[in-house]
């Protein structure tokens, strides 16, 4: 249990009467109105469409329940496989903006 977490009953007819999900209360980006949410259904926790730092919150649920975090296609996530995605996309968010800084310079002659 964590006071990050708040865990919802689904009161559904079409989801198991045991089926839990919550909300992350401490994502350092979202607000009230986009909070991301976890399933708990049949041993397995999951998600959609995590940014970095929901998948960060998976890898530490994960450490403390002796699991591990695996995307679609099989991928194993751990925070050093997270930081070596980070470390790309700034670079190529890095690579973009110079590319278009030099077309904008060179478009401006």
């Amino acid at each position: 249990s964590s006071p990050e977490l708040t865990w919802e009953q689904f009161d559904g007819d079409d989801k198991p009467l045991d089926y839990k999900y919550c909300y992350w209360l401490a994502h350092p980006e979202q607000d009230d109105s986009n909070r991301p949410w976890f399933d708990f259904y049949a041993g397995i926790i999951s998600t959609k469409n995590p940014d970095y730092a929901v998948i960060r919150k998976l890898v530490s649920m994960a450490e403390k329940l002796n699991a591990r975090v695996e995307g679609d296609e099989g991928e194993i996530y751990t925070n050093d496989f997270i930081d070596s995605l980070e470390n790309r996309t700034i670079q190529n968010n890095n690579e973009k903006k110079n590319f278009f800084t030099r077309l904008f310079w060179k478009s401006s002659w």
